[in-house]
């Protein structure tokens, strides 16, 4: 873990664009695509978007926590 991912609650902007996927934590990985930071590529099909009929989660889809159409599952 780096000190970075320890003092601050969330990654930023910055941080999500320019950091590999494969260098972030699983942790910051999922804060950033969950802000719409990076995009998500899955086999869950879900409701989302106004949209009636499932999909793939695919693309740059945000989080409902921030502001987004994909629903929270936890």
């Amino acid at each position: 873990m780096r000190i970075h991912e320890i003092t601050e609650a969330k990654p930023d902007k910055n941080y999500c664009k320019n950091t590999p996927a494969h260098k972030m934590s699983a942790s910051f990985l999922s804060s950033c695509k969950s802000q719409g930071y990076k995009a998500r590529d899955s086999k869950v099909s879900a409701t989302y978007g106004g949209s009636k009929k499932r999909r793939p989660i695919k693309g740059h889809v945000k989080g409902k926590k921030y502001g987004g159409a994909l629903p929270d599952y936890s």
